[in-house]
């Protein structure tokens, strides 16, 4: 018996492929489109964070250039944290660019990016290591082995030849950087003022129980020495001392009245005794003193409770301004060249000295004894330079050669969902003709 086989009824099955294929299809779809979704917005996210990247980057690049330009930017470490612009626009995005100076500050003429050239180089007595902090150092010669610290300091030492150059006695801090160079040491741009050629006799002035003389600016010759008390103010201008020897070794001398933007370093002095005290008796002008040494003149100061003279800011164009002590060189002036032995000696730990402006000594030893405060404050130009520490880490120079800055640029979001973007910098700048700038890190946060 043949049994006839039934077929299956298979009308449907078509369909039900075709709806698993969309639904499949569809799930597939709808995977693609969230990821091109996805894709799209990261990449309009990446877009606008690298649009504020370079949005901030050039901020940075717009405050080095305005910190090189102009003195106004990032002028000293008091002045703290200065918002240089707000309003930047850089493609589109605002950029808000500040800054913060958190070594040296915008010197003058006289500074330049030096805290010391020492044309035959630096001596070091035995003892503690003694710091240069700011500017740049150039020990030329071939003087014996020093211990210094440097602190933003970068150290160029001039030899005749560098081959196998090996920097020694010098402890650098990176990013700070020691060179060798065959070049003529440098020097700075200076024109010595002029003194008037006679000068008052000095005026009595009483204040904290103390006697003050008052020092009048002009000309003082071994045939007119000045009277050197225990307590002297010297009113602001010029002064130029000839075969002169002065030693300090008590009380309090002041050196003119503090141009603005500088303050006191040192305690001691009397508010009272000012470039006013002495009436219609005063010969100050401008701001400050510059000393001139001429023939065998120098000066030493030993025991003083404060000896502090403040930079020379003229009150007109005359001379270049900063210089607080200057030996006359060997031609070029009408002054007597110096031939002294050593122009400047701060001798011993408790003669506290603070001299702000530059001393220009080319021609000349100086020697400085450490301190809490740094006696040279404004940088030292000598043929050698010799410091004795005193204690550990304590201050031999701190000039204001170069500023190290903090620059800051926030740019600004879009939009609500995006956030600021901020770049920082650490960048010095040298207080030289060309102002050049060199960058000590770059980072995003």
């Amino acid at each position: 018996m043949i049994r006839r086989l039934r077929h299956r009824d298979e009308q449907g099955s078509t369909l039900i492929v075709a709806l698993a294929f969309l639904s499949l299809f569809g799930i597939f779809i709808a995977a693609i489109l969230a990821q091109v979704s996805t894709n799209m917005k990261l990449t309009a996210t990446t877009r606008a964070r690298a649009d504020r990247l370079l949005a901030a980057d050039g901020g940075l690049e717009w405050g080095i250039q305005q910190a090189r330009t102009q003195d106004s930017a990032c002028t000293n470490t008091a002045a703290g944290v200065q918002e240089l612009t707000s309003t930047l626009d850089i493609d589109g995005r605002t950029v808000t660019v500040m800054c913060e100076a958190l070594v040296g500050a915008a010197a003058s003429p006289a500074g330049q990016q030096w805290s010391v050239i020492a044309t035959s180089g630096i001596t070091t007595t035995s003892g503690a290591q003694p710091r240069v902090t700011g500017g740049d150092v150039w020990a030329g010669g071939t003087a014996p082995s020093v211990t210094i610290a440097t602190a933003q300091a970068d150290v160029v030492r001039g030899l005749s030849d560098c081959t196998a150059f090996a920097l020694s006695g010098f402890t650098i801090g990176q990013p700070d950087t020691s060179s060798c160079s065959t070049a003529s040491a440098p020097d700075v741009p200076h024109v010595p003022p002029t003194a008037a050629a006679g000068h008052d006799a000095k005026t009595d002035a009483t204040c904290g129980g103390n006697g003050w003389r008052i020092w009048h600016p002009g000309t003082y010759t071994s045939a007119s020495a000045p009277d050197v008390g225990p307590y002297i103010y010297m009113e602001s201008g010029v002064y130029y001392f000839e075969d002169l020897s002065l030693t300090f070794s008590s009380g309090s001398v002041v050196g003119g009245a503090a141009p603005a933007g500088e303050t006191s370093v040192l305690s001691g002095g009397c508010s009272g005794i000012n470039d006013t005290t002495a009436g219609a008796a005063s010969r100050a002008t401008g701001a400050g003193v510059t000393i001139i040494l001429g023939g065998s003149s120098s000066i030493r100061v030993t025991s003083t409770n404060k000896f502090e003279l403040y930079t020379r800011a003229p009150a007109s164009t005359d001379g270049t301004a900063g210089i607080s002590i200057l030996t006359v060189p060997a031609t070029g002036t009408t002054y007597k060249p110096w031939t002294g032995a050593t122009a400047l000696n701060v001798s011993a730990v408790t003669g506290r000295a603070a001299i702000h402006g530059l001393v220009y000594a080319r021609n000349a030893p100086v020697a400085i004894t450490t301190n809490s405060t740094a006696p040279l404050l404004g940088g030292v130009v000598a043929s050698t330079l010799t410091i004795t520490p005193g204690a550990i880490g304590q201050k031999a120079v701190e000039a204001s050669g170069r500023r190290t800055l903090l620059l800051t640029s926030v740019a600004a979001p879009a939009d609500t969902e995006e956030s600021p973007t901020v770049q920082s910098a650490v960048v010095k700048v040298a207080n030289d003709p060309t102002r050049t700038a060199s960058v000590r890190s770059w980072r995003a946060q």
